[in-house]
């Protein structure tokens, strides 16, 4: 090899015997750039574009439509974190308490086979599009109870007033067949 100055003097492409083949190497520069045999250079800047943006600070957290939970930040960028899981059931009746307003899928045999009384989850948003089959997602918005009490006190009021006329429905029929039996005697 031959030097001037530190830098390699073109001597042509070296050829290097390789697993049956010969790897050409060429010590004298690639692409354009010519190989020095200096151990360092001085740290400069490259490039001066930037294809990031500047750090941000977590500002607020809020759900779009479909259920996707979005961290907003001070930078202006948005990062969606993840989605609220809507999900429906055929009988949710067959779903078991748990506790603090959780429910669980119930599995029990039948017959020798074993199935879910709530019946299979299902998804409620579509896998293709993303968007929501059923249901909707409100951002900041409190979701109170959909009874209204005076229907609900009136059904109870109907609903006891049938019971005791049940009641005393039987107690008479009782009556009724105690009497039969006192005069065939």
């Amino acid at each position: 090899m031959r030097f001037d100055g530190g830098n390699i003097v073109d001597q042509g492409p070296i050829n290097i015997p390789f697993i049956g083949g010969n790897l050409a190497m060429n010590l004298s520069g690639v692409d354009g750039r010519q190989t020095t045999a200096f151990t360092g250079e001085a740290s400069s800047f490259v490039d001066q574009t930037q294809d990031g943006v500047g750090a941000g600070r977590l500002q607020t957290v809020s759900f779009d439509s479909n259920g996707f939970i979005q961290l907003n930040f001070d930078n202006g960028r948005q990062e969606v974190m993840g989605r609220v899981g809507i999900t429906a059931f055929v009988n949710d009746q067959g779903l078991k308490k748990v506790g603090g307003n959780l429910f669980s899928l119930d599995v029990q045999g039948f017959g020798g086979q074993v199935g879910m009384l709530s019946g299979p989850p299902l998804l409620g948003w579509d896998e293709n599009s993303g968007g929501l089959k059923f249901g909707q997602v409100i951002d900041n918005m409190i979701e109170y109870s959909n009874v209204n009490i005076a229907d609900a006190l009136t059904e109870l009021i109907v609903f006891q007033r049938g019971y005791s006329f049940n009641a005393k429905a039987f107690t008479t029929g009782d009556d009724l067949i105690k009497e039969a039996i006192a005069l065939k005697r």
